[in-house]
């Protein structure tokens, strides 16, 4: 029991929102929605390239709703592109009201927002057969894109800190965003920012964002947050296996475990400078794997050095990654992007033909007598470990929450 509903915040005649949200629920084609996600990281072969969310939307067109502006009966008045669009689940299928209702029948939370973002124009397309309009949704981060870096409030010897809040101050990002939180761990001193002139905001971000060894994301569509990788300090849930006996089994699968050596970098540079960062115990047991970095506008040895220490001590070790399926839910939904979590997903034992199943400190279990027993499956994750959420999914169709986890 559960529903999904599309709404849709259209300009008016002179390009400011109207004040009330469109509900086109009904109009939406939710076989064709794809997974709506966020993660910290471009792909899982790069560290530090900044992405933002996007998604296609397609809306049943016969009444001519989400025609092009100037049509008959279009709900567009301005343009179609940067209309808002918001994505929202709630676990009931109706609209609860105060009263009374059989225990467990009614969830009394209100509708949570999944997505929120802008329509973009640019790639859609129309099925005159089916009378669908196909578009894609950017997320509110794609506004970076849009505009170019504040250069003339910006100069020689600001902090990464200090650029980006420039960037964030400007009317067309905080009147989407209206509000940031900037922490972190390697502010470094930009000795020449003559590179950024004439650069969008989001290549700005693209820069500073690696060199900072930080991420970017937003917090509930309006606050941007960039911070280091650090997790939050308590584990924040537990996800159980089918047989774990400390809670009730959530993960409906686990696939695409790595090793970490696909973002396993120990052995750092610096461009067009002799300078170099190791982890020789890294470098001894895997070899070298080598990535440099740079930006003309540090150029102190000392800042350059302090950089690739850091992205060094980050990266160096491989941690194992992996993909956790859920089903979705109230608690789980509010999880989010570096999140401390951890996995109990013991596996399950049996006996080998004709012995008896070996059981600790029992009658069972005798030593140098007792055969180790079988299990059903080689993957054990033990509650000890803990893991950081470094990317998230729903799944509309399957009703469900991907979580990317990396080890920590």
């Amino acid at each position: 029991m559960a529903r999904f509903q599309a709404y849709i915040l259209p300009l008016n005649d002179d390009g400011t929102y109207q004040s009330d949200w469109v509900n086109v629920s009904k109009y939406t084609d939710w076989g064709k929605l794809s997974k709506i996600s966020q993660k910290l990281d471009n792909n899982e072969f790069e560290v530090g390239l900044f992405r933002y969310n996007n998604f296609g939307v397609s809306f049943f067109n016969e009444s001519g709703l989400f025609s092009e502006v100037g049509s008959n009966s279009t709900i567009f008045k301005f343009k179609r592109s940067d209309s808002k669009v918001r994505i929202t689940w709630s676990r009931n299928d109706f609209d609860v009201y105060p009263g009374l209702f059989y225990p467990g029948t009614v969830y009394p939370h209100k509708e949570q927002v999944i997505f929120e973002g802008f329509l973009d124009d640019s790639a859609t397309a129309l099925d005159v057969r089916r009378q669908v309009v196909s578009m894609k949704s950017l997320g509110y981060e794609s506004i970076f894109s849009k505009v170019t870096t504040p250069f003339s409030a910006i100069s020689n010897g600001d902090k990464i800190s200090e650029i980006l809040s420039e960037c964030f101050d400007l009317s067309a990002i905080s009147s989407i965003l209206p509000s940031y939180s900037i922490s972190l761990s390697v502010d470094s001193v930009i000795d020449d920012v003559s590179d950024l002139e004439n650069s969008t905001v989001k290549e700005t971000l693209d820069t500073l964002l690696e060199i900072g060894n930080a991420v970017l994301y937003l917090e509930d569509n309006s606050t941007i947050n960039v911070v280091n990788r650090t997790p939050t300090v308590s584990n924040q849930y537990t996800f159980y296996g089918q047989a774990a006996v400390d809670g009730v089994e959530n993960i409906t699968a686990l696939g695409k475990i790595k090793n970490g050596l696909n973002r396993m970098f120990n052995y750092w540079t610096w461009k067009d400078t002799t300078l170099l960062s190791e982890d020789s115990t890294s470098t001894a047991k895997y070899g070298v794997d080598k990535k440099e970095v740079g930006f003309t506008g540090v150029t102190t040895g000392a800042t350059q050095q302090a950089i690739i220490d850091e992205l060094r001590t980050e990266w160096s070790t491989p941690k194992q990654e992996l993909e956790l399926k859920t089903p979705l839910n109230f608690e789980r939904f509010n999880l989010f992007l570096l999140d401390k979590v951890n996995i109990d997903y013991p596996t399950v034992s049996k006996a080998i033909p004709g012995e008896e199943l070996p059981v600790w400190e029992t009658p069972t279990m005798v030593w140098d007598e007792s055969v180790w027993p079988l299990s059903d499956w080689s993957l054990t994750i033990k509650p000890t470990a803990f893991w950081k959420i470094i990317g998230r999914s729903v799944d509309m169709k399957a009703q469900q929450l991907i979580f990317n986890l990396r080890e920590i």
